[in-house]
């Protein structure tokens, strides 16, 4: 086998390993000894992989993020441009299916407690922009097509949003949406996130969530006050 493939296989196993960890034990109990003992190897073999834990977190976390995003945007692609109101709730409803089939990895891109974790901010926040960017696209579509339905509110975005949205703005190839539609997609991110979030983590009573019922009227809900129907 030749050196390159083998020291990539060995890395795909040391993240499923640690995948499979947080699973049982937790983000927290994360532990690059416990992964060595589990492979067979000592610890410093693990070195040669990864620096540290902290390392392997960040290229964790990095690939959930990557994977989210070619998920979601496989399934929008697929879909006529035209088709707007389809286009949204396929990326909502592929969002929603993404984190119940990878609960783990969901939690970890959305603040797992891990001490003395500090996540290299600007790596993951362009990790993460991928799929809000794929969000406000879909958004801008529809609003180019005079079908988007914005909140009045969000074309006076007070300063203080504004200037925080502004930093969105450098990750796009050439103009920027305005801040009324950033502020728009930001606002339906956090919605569609603490809905999946509330199913992923228990906080709820499980029987909202079981067969998707709850989800499924909210996005209903949301698409409507869009204009998206």
């Amino acid at each position: 086998m030749a050196r390159p493939k083998r020291h990539e296989e060995t890395i795909s196993t040391i993240k499923e390993i640690a995948r499979q960890q947080m699973a049982v034990d937790g983000a927290a109990a994360l532990s690059l000894g416990a992964i060595a003992r589990a492979m067979g190897l000592t610890t410093p073999a693990l070195y040669r992989y990864f620096a540290n834990r902290d390392a392997l977190v960040t290229e964790l976390i990095l690939d959930a993020y990557r994977d989210l995003s070619e998920e979601t945007a496989t399934a929008v692609d697929g879909i006529d441009a035209s088709a707007h109101r389809r286009r949204f709730r396929t990326l909502l409803d592929t969002y929603r299916r993404w984190a119940l089939k990878h609960p783990q990895d969901y939690v970890l891109i959305h603040g797992a407690v891990l001490p003395g974790y500090e996540a290299p901010v600007e790596q993951v926040a362009l990790a993460a922009f991928g799929g809000l960017q794929l969000l406000i696209s879909v958004l801008q579509d529809a609003d180019d097509a005079g079908l988007l339905r914005t909140p009045p509110a969000y074309r006076d975005t007070p300063p203080r949003i504004r200037e925080a949205l502004e930093l969105l703005e450098g990750g796009f190839e050439g103009a920027a949406p305005p801040p009324h539609l950033l502020t728009l997609a930001f606002t339906t991110w956090l919605h569609l996130h603490g809905l999946v979030w509330q199913e992923i983590a228990g906080h709820l009573p499980p029987f909202l969530f079981d067969d998707g019922g709850l989800f499924e009227l909210e996005i209903s809900a949301l698409t409507e006050r869009l204009g998206l129907n």
